[in-house]
């Protein structure tokens, strides 16, 4: 695998967004292959902030400028520099595939972060992320905007993990609970939307 290096990407300079979502895109598939990390390693939270302030300080500094403690010390791990890195990878990766990466940039890092956040219960289950990143693109989003219906798959899909194990559902099982939550999803922002304009037209 070639890696783009950060010089590619803008640094030590400011570097566009878009380079920065590549080189991140290319880092997490590059912890995840060659860190040597099991999950519970990955959760510890003095590898990461040695990473980011030992190994990798000038990188770190550089791909966030005056960052709050949580980028650098993984006080949240979801937010920080490197760790979130290899877990985006960790539950997005596909490993009986050739491409098993391919996943990766199927959400930005704003979008990833909404079901990331919520691990205990979402970013827990890998099956359950890579079925949603699987099938996202051809979810009916009735219009809205992508990251809208997002948000509210998301928290529908919290609410159900409740009274569902998400691991214990077959492949078709578990694409057609997604599919039923993006569903209701729209069908609430519609309604929303509904609610919306006849108070905008009464006022």
């Amino acid at each position: 695998m070639s890696s783009r290096s950060p010089s590619k990407s803008g640094f030590p300079g400011g570097g566009r967004r878009r380079d920065h979502a590549d080189f991140d895109l290319e880092v997490a598939r590059l912890l995840h292959e060659r860190a040597g990390l099991v999950a519970a390693e990955a959760g510890v939270r003095p590898i990461w902030a040695f990473l980011a302030l030992v190994v990798l300080p000038d990188v770190s500094y550089w791909r966030y400028r005056d960052p709050p403690d949580e980028r650098i010390l993984a006080s949240d791990i979801t937010r920080h520099v490197w760790g979130r890195l290899w877990w985006r990878a960790h539950l997005l990766a596909v490993p009986d595939e050739t491409d098993a990466y391919r996943l990766l940039g199927r959400f930005n890092e704003s979008d990833f972060d909404q079901i990331y956040a919520r691990r205990a219960l979402l970013g827990g289950s890998r099956a359950l992320v890579r079925t949603l990143a699987e099938i996202w693109p051809t979810l009916d989003k009735g219009g809205f905007p992508d990251r809208q219906v997002l948000r509210d798959v998301v928290k529908r899909l919290l609410r159900t993990a409740a009274v569902v194990e998400f691991d214990a559902l077959g492949d078709a099982e578990l694409r057609d609970q997604i599919r039923q939550e993006a569903f209701l999803s729209v069908s609430a922002l519609r309604e929303e939307g509904r609610r919306a304009e006849g108070g905008a037209a009464r006022t």
